[in-house]
């Protein structure tokens, strides 16, 4: 899963301190295969959090999770737009077109 959050300029330290918490703290939940924050290019201050499960029922727990609420709610006033994104397998992040060699050519 990925949550894409525009942060507000005033914000983003604690934002940044936000998202190392609440990536420790999935990191730690059943199921979590590794958290990651990537930060803005510049010029921008949408930041994208991407959550790995080993499963769709562990995902699920975690996105239900009171551990998880409670930190949503912390975002007030940081965030002025989020969107959220399931993807499964590693295609999903990159849409590159493959091509098989042809054996002579």
């Amino acid at each position: 899963m990925t949550a894409a959050r525009v942060v507000r300029p005033e914000r983003r330290g604690a934002f940044e301190r936000w998202a190392e918490e609440i990536l420790a703290v999935a990191a730690a939940f059943p199921g979590n295969l590794g958290a990651t924050l990537l930060h803005p290019g510049e010029g921008s201050s949408e930041y994208h959090l991407v959550y790995r499960f080993a499963d769709e029922a562990s995902l699920a727990a975690w996105e239900a999770s009171p551990q998880r609420r409670s930190a949503l709610e912390q975002l007030r006033g940081m965030v002025d737009e989020e969107r959220f994104v399931r993807v499964a397998g590693l295609d999903s992040f990159s849409p590159v077109r493959r091509s098989r060699a042809r054996a002579g050519g």
